[in-house]
């Protein structure tokens, strides 16, 4: 979004440990309380890296730009895929989604870890990798939005690359969304001309996580009529494994049924 925003910071860790709880007691179907002790899901919050999160940020900031008119989109897809490979996803596990906007292809890429038990059960937990400016198109490092949602992104399907699942998790990464939400958008019409929309569950959308005008450990919860049930669990989850203040706000977006869920 196209809106002035502070200096952005390093991201820290509060969003993707928030997410990592998420993952870890949720999509194993267990309720807070019963797993509100368990080591494991406290093992997993607590390797999520600051550093490593900051370094995904800067070198996403180094492309200079990822708006959606340019060529360094396309190597910000590259170097998204990459990365996924490196944390041990096999190339048939990564979609590059296609699609046009504004005449121009683009990609979404989606990283999906089949569940164990459930694997008709679909959690998505996403953010977009384009970015855009108030300043010329070649000039929209994106740092804030979104590279902070990107890097956590990355840091939950780095963390649970080797990690049993109940459920399926797709990790995804929008182009276009600066443009009218266009990857997203065309994601879901693929899901459903796929025969796999029904089956989502739940969607997680990590934005702008390293705004700078927010306290650091303050996570601001989107709650739309939909959501209060993932958002209740996920202020009992982040206040037992973390020191986060979970902030339920109502959304930013009003997107009609089924995907009316952002975090």
């Amino acid at each position: 979004m196209p809106v002035p925003h502070p200096g952005p910071r390093a991201v820290g860790s509060a969003v993707p440990a928030l997410a990592l709880v998420l993952a870890a007691a949720l999509l194993a179907g267990a309720a807070p309380a019963a797993r509100a002790t368990d080591p494991a899901i406290q093992d997993l919050v607590n390797q999520v890296s600051q550093a490593r999160l900051a370094g995904h940020v800067q070198r996403l900031q180094d492309f200079r730009t990822r708006h959606s008119s340019t060529d360094s989109v396309v190597a910000a897809a590259n170097w998204l895929i990459g990365q996924y490979l490196s944390f041990g996803y096999a190339p048939a596990d990564i979609l590059e989604h296609p699609f046009v906007a504004s005449g121009r292809p683009q990609r979404n890429i989606v990283v999906t870890k089949t569940g164990v038990s459930n694997p008709d059960d679909i959690i998505i937990i996403g953010g977009h990798y384009d970015s855009t400016s108030n300043l010329p198109t070649t000039n929209a490092p994106g740092a804030d939005d979104d590279g902070s949602g990107t890097a956590g992104v990355l840091a939950l399907a780095e963390i649970l690359a080797g990690v049993p699942l109940d459920a399926t998790v797709m990790f995804a990464n929008w182009a276009a969304e600066e443009q009218g939400l266009l990857g997203s958008a065309a994601f879901v019409t693929y899901a459903f001309n796929q025969g796999f929309g029904s089956q989502i569950r739940l969607y997680m959308n990590l934005d702008a996580c390293g705004y700078q005008g927010d306290p650091d450990n303050v996570v601001k919860l989107m709650t739309d009529p939909l959501t209060p049930i993932y958002n209740d669990q996920l202020t009992q989850l982040c206040i037992k494994y973390t020191d986060l203040v979970p902030a339920p706000m109502n959304p930013i977006l009003s997107i009609p049924p089924p995907f009316g869920s952002i975090v």
